[in-house]
């Protein structure tokens, strides 16, 4: 399926149980394998048919993706990375006076009013063995995989679970004298809250009435590489790459 005769990708790491993304505008993990399959997946050229034909970048300028964020995600990349390199960047905010250029004058980087002129304009500037991708937020991918809302055609999503390792004996309460000393279940529970991954942004949750989970063969045919099958570990986290496709 396509949308304006392009396919658009929403790519995004979420936990498994509550489908979180992000907290205070930064990952809350940090999975070298997770960084490395976003790169790649979202900068290297794409060919139309099955063939394994690459292209080469010319200079450090050239870009071959389109990626589309919304304001609160550009702004959450450092500042020494931004924009995305190798990828043109369209960012999508309701302040007209935003200036995605306040700081340095990027050749690749563009500001729209809404999801509707980013699509457009991705539409206008995509290259042949380009594809367009949705970095989020979560208003962004709301909008972009809702049923009433289309726009999204592909979801690239790694889904990450939290496996910390075993909490430490319980402390014993020490008697002192006839009292108890009460910091003992304060280290208790501090202990038990750091196992906790805290998300303040979240993935909508998948309708599977309005996308089917890819076979791993349908995955690498899709994104035209060998990808790592089932569960991946990077302690204390457990992740795997997964494609949803929109049903016609």
């Amino acid at each position: 399926m396509t949308v304006g005769q392009h396919e658009v990708i929403a790519i995004a790491a979420a936990l498994g149980d509550t489908y979180g993304i992000g907290y205070q505008q930064d990952l809350p993990w940090s999975i070298p394998g997770d960084w490395e399959w976003f790169q790649r997946i979202t900068t290297k050229p794409y060919t139309s048919d099955t063939t394994l034909e690459r292209y080469s970048f010319e200079k450090d300028s050239d870009w071959h993706n389109i990626v589309i964020m919304g304001r609160l995600s550009w702004e959450s990349i450092p500042m020494q990375q931004r924009p995305h390199h190798n990828r043109y960047n369209i960012v999508v905010s309701s302040q007209a006076s935003y200036n995605v250029h306040a700081v340095e004058k990027w050749e690749h980087a563009t500001l729209v009013n809404s999801i509707q002129d980013a699509l457009a304009l991705a539409t206008q500037l995509k290259k042949n063995h380009g594809r367009i991708f949705i970095l989020g937020g979560e208003q962004i991918y709301r909008q972009m995989i809702g049923q009433d809302t289309p726009h999204c055609t592909h979801i690239l999503l790694t889904h990450i679970q939290h496996t910390p390792s075993p909490s430490p004996p319980t402390p014993a309460r020490l008697q002192l004298g006839s009292k108890y000393d009460e910091t003992a279940d304060d280290t208790l529970c501090n202990n038990n809250n750091s196992n906790k991954i805290e998300c303040d942004t979240f993935f909508p949750s998948i309708d599977p009435a309005h996308f089917r989970t890819a076979s791993h063969q349908e995955l690498q045919l899709f994104v035209q590489e060998s990808v790592p099958s089932g569960l991946q570990i990077h302690d204390p986290f457990q992740y795997e790459f997964r494609l949803y496709v929109r049903r016609e």
